[in-house]
């Protein structure tokens, strides 16, 4: 028979915690939000993760790889008309 551990079971709230969290069960149920985090730095934070995305995605195509359709019958039978290829420069 194998024994397996049991993992401590984790502390329960008392009443007054569970009633000053904002994300409480009633809270949710009667439609009233959890209160927002301040605009402008949520906003400032968007704002830095796309701009981040963007330009890794811009390095990469520019020095890494950069996808080709393949326009015309040139190339046949070895690569097809609409072929997709990613061109390591």
């Amino acid at each position: 028979m194998i024994h397996l551990p049991v993992p401590p079971v984790a502390s329960k709230k008392s009443a007054s915690d569970r009633s000053t969290s904002g994300n409480s069960v009633s809270s949710l149920r009667s439609g009233k939000s959890a209160p927002a985090s301040s605009g402008p730095s949520n906003l400032w934070e968007n704002i830095k993760a796309v701009l981040v995305t963007v330009a890794f995605f811009l390095v990469m195509r520019t020095f890494l790889i950069e996808a080709y359709r393949i326009p015309s019958g040139s190339m046949i039978p070895t690569l097809l008309v609409g072929d997709w290829l990613f061109v390591n420069k």
